[in-house]
C-alpha cells in the first residue's frame, strides 16, 4: 500500500516539476521576444530621427502629376515603400481615391536637415 502512495506522490511531483519548467520556459521565451522587439524599435527610431526632421508643404499640381510621381519626388527616407507614402499622402489630404487634379494643391511631407 505504501509503495502505491509513494509512486503516486512521485508521479504528482514529477508532473508539478514539468509544469513549473514549462511555465518558466514560456516566460523566458516571451521575455526574449519582447526585448528583441523593443531593441529593434529603439534602433529604428534612432536611425530615422538622427539627421532629418519632417516638414510639410503644399505643392501645386500640374497636368500629368500622379500620386506616384509626387511620392517619388518627396518621399522621406523613413518610408519603406512608395505605396506606404502614397497612403500617407491620401490620409493627410483626405483623399478617398488616387485621383488628383491639375491646378489644385496637395500637402506633402518631406525631410530636411536643421542646418
Amino acid at each position: 500500500m505504501q509503495t502505491k502512495v509513494k509512486r503516486r506522490k512521485a508521479k504528482e511531483l514529477f508532473i508539478r516539476r514539468c509544469f513549473i519548467v514549462t511555465v518558466s520556459m514560456i516566460c523566458i521565451l516571451v521575455s526574449i521576444l519582447a526585448c528583441k522587439g523593443f531593441v529593434k524599435a529603439r534602433g529604428k527610431e534612432k536611425d530615422t530621427h538622427s539627421a532629418y526632421n519632417t516638414y510639410y508643404t503644399s505643392v501645386e499640381l500640374k497636368s500629368g502629376d500622379t500620386l506616384w510621381s509626387i511620392a517619388e519626388e518627396y518621399m522621406p527616407e523613413d518610408y519603406s515603400s512608395i505605396q506606404e507614402y502614397i497612403d500617407t499622402l491620401k490620409d493627410i489630404n483626405g483623399l478617398k481615391s488616387d485621383d488628383i487634379y491639375a491646378e489644385r494643391y496637395l500637402t506633402v511631407a518631406y525631410q530636411d536637415t536643421d542646418y
